[in-house]
């Protein structure tokens, strides 16, 4: 996992203020910025409620974000899994909201999730033998090129980019 780092402060604004999220279009140095080159400025976002039937409309948004990108499959599975895990690991998942934004550049994808925060941080879970969940983050390690967090208590910010074909 690596973290974020400085190239993600005004993303990191955003995420302990979350009125800031709706206030409108990202710039270029937000949650669309990659190793210090910019996508398109007009990233992809959506709110959703904090609710288990909103994970398959995450991926459905993904899926219309990333129409004709090899690597949209990937991306919807784990956008599911950074979103389930929002819904059980965070205040998000009672009574919250979180938002998803999706970037697509040459060559990588950039999905985020800001969700309610947690006293917690992701964790890749410790593997186990035939284990039916907390297989998440496993997941999102083995797929992303690179993926990381940052936030507290009252917001956080769990991205990941994959590389396209």
């Amino acid at each position: 996992m690596t973290d974020a780092g400085t190239d993600f402060m005004p993303e990191l604004t955003a995420v302990l203020n979350p009125a800031a999220r709706q206030a409108g279009p990202t710039s270029s140095t937000g949650p669309c910025t990659l190793h210090g080159s910019a996508f398109p400025p007009r990233p992809r976002r959506r709110v959703f409620t904090g609710r288990p039937d909103q994970v398959a409309c995450a991926r459905r948004f993904i899926a219309r974000a990333l129409v004709g990108c090899s690597a949209a499959q990937d991306a919807m599975l784990l956008t599911s899994e950074l979103v389930t895990n929002t819904l059980q690991h965070t205040a998000t998942g009672t009574g919250g909201d979180f938002e998803v934004i999706a970037c697509h550049g040459p060559g990588r994808i950039r999905v985020t999730v800001i969700d309610d925060g947690s006293p917690g941080t992701p964790a890749l879970a410790p593997r186990a033998a035939l284990a039916t969940s907390g297989q998440g983050l496993m997941l999102v390690e083995a797929l992303a090129a690179r993926w990381g967090h940052h936030g507290n208590q009252r917001a956080r910010t769990v991205w990941f980019e994959l590389d396209c074909r």
